[in-house]
């Protein structure tokens, strides 16, 4: 295969962007306290600095590649990581003068700063996501275009690694979102569930090449991504609750008199074995939308404002209308749907008919959430030799009969390389999907 080697290339910081030219610097002759090891969006860089020639070569806020390769030369698709330096250390013991650099990818960032989205009013999940990778660069003066490789505000233009349309080809409904000072990984994760994707649960994350992916489950085992134990250098599997809840408060929103509405479901059984996990789910527009959905079953009955298309000026039909016969039927008091047609005779009859369906949808919300969520999953982590085909967000497949595992499907959640005078390793973490 080849033998493994290492090139880092450093360009220097020139005003908010970085110079195209870069110097490298040599790691061949690495000794056995040196090491190159990443961590998904982190790097941490331990190198011999004789003569000190590295404490001029390397310095705060300066780039880095960082490529692993076994050819000749290194190419692009050999590229581990693209980052900046954060962090400088020097040390000089018996092993000589070394210096340890540390480091993120460039949009690791992205995770952690904070942003304020206030005109999201009916758009796509993706355009939103858009404006938030441009207050993440915009805030971190990014000025290089590559930092986040993104779609052009306010377009709907082809993207390589931001999905712009469902699963099945079909556009995603529009929706609105109001995000106060969250991390970007928090309006992203939330524009990622089911409630904006129409789709399940999306799944987002930084590759290599600093692009932001944000896709659909791909479920189908990729070509090379089947393991078994006899595969690897080492495996290790767990079974455990992470990413598990298994109590859920739903918000369906407010209802006619603007009174808010909550619902709450369990799995007792899971709560018994493992504890309470408790989850908020955010379905606000719930109760609003059965409203709008009224207006819309028949707009005579109700005043409107005169607009194109009309939309209702209050939250009740009118008062000639009733009785009234809801567009959706009855729910008793054990919250089961009746199969017959609920009629109201007045506005608080009205309200108790939304407040009592937006509960039944909150609690088949929570249901839903809760039967994917509240069961232990698979974990495992493999070792084997160096290499960067794989990539994360992508499907494999491992057999480990030491755990009792079958061709089990499992996710890459994470690539993590070290490179040291041993060799190049190459870890990578995978996990069974909650759905």
């Amino acid at each position: 295969m080849g033998f493994p080697r290492a090139e880092i290339r450093v360009y220097k910081k020139d005003g908010l962007t970085w110079e195209t030219t870069y110097s490298t610097v040599n790691v061949s002759n690495i000794a056995a306290k040196e090491t190159l090891a990443v961590r998904q969006d982190t790097f941490n860089l331990t190198l011999a600095n004789p003569n000190k020639t590295l404490s001029t070569t390397l310095a705060i806020d300066d780039r880095i590649e960082l490529f692993l390769y076994r050819g000749a030369s290194a190419t692009e698709s050999d590229l581990v990581t693209d980052g900046i330096v954060t962090e400088i250390g020097w040390t000089f013991s018996d092993a000589g003068r070394m210096i340890r650099i540390k480091g993120a990818n460039r949009t690791a960032e992205l995770l952690g700063t904070r942003v304020l989205i206030t005109s999201a009013t009916n758009k796509k999940p993706y355009v939103v996501i858009q404006e938030v990778i441009d207050q993440v660069n915009n805030l971190n003066q990014a000025s290089d275009p590559t930092h986040v490789r993104h779609l052009s505000p306010g377009t709907e233009e082809a993207n390589t690694t931001i999905v712009t349309t469902k699963s099945d080809g079909t556009g995603f409904a529009t929706k609105s979102i109001v995000s106060n000072y969250k991390t970007a990984y928090e309006v992203i994760s939330q524009l990622s569930g089911n409630e904006y994707t129409g789709d399940g649960e999306y799944i987002f994350y930084i590759n290599k090449d600093n692009a932001l992916v944000w896709t659909y489950k791909n479920n189908q085992i990729q070509e090379g991504y089947t393991w078994t134990q006899a595969d690897v250098e080492d495996m290790d599997v767990q079974k455990g609750t992470w990413g598990v809840f298994n109590c859920a408060i739903v918000n369906v929103g407010k209802d006619c008199y603007n009174h808010g509405n909550h619902t709450l479901y369990y799995n007792q059984v899971s709560m018994t074995e493992i504890g309470a996990k408790w989850k908020y789910l955010d379905k606000k527009d719930t109760s609003s939308d059965l409203i709008l959905e009224e207006f819309k079953a028949d707009i005579t009955k109700w005043e409107t404002d005169g607009q194109t298309p009309p939309g209702p000026t209050g939250n009740f039909p009118l008062g000639a209308s009733y009785p009234y016969t809801m567009n959706f039927n009855e729910i008793d008091s054990n919250w089961q749907d009746t199969g017959s047609p609920w009629v109201v005779d007045d506005d608080g009859e009205f309200n108790n008919a939304i407040r009592r369906k937006a509960t039944f949808m909150g609690k088949q919300f929570g249901k839903d959430f809760i039967e994917q969520k509240s069961s232990p999953r698979y974990k495992v982590k493999i070792v084997i030799n160096g290499t960067t085909s794989f990539e994360r967000g992508l499907m494999g497949q491992v057999t480990a009969d030491f755990a009792g595992l079958t061709e089990k499907s499992l996710r890459v959640q994470g690539v993590d390389h070290v490179y040291n005078n041993g060799g190049w390793r190459t870890t990578l973490t995978m996990e069974e999907d909650i759905e």
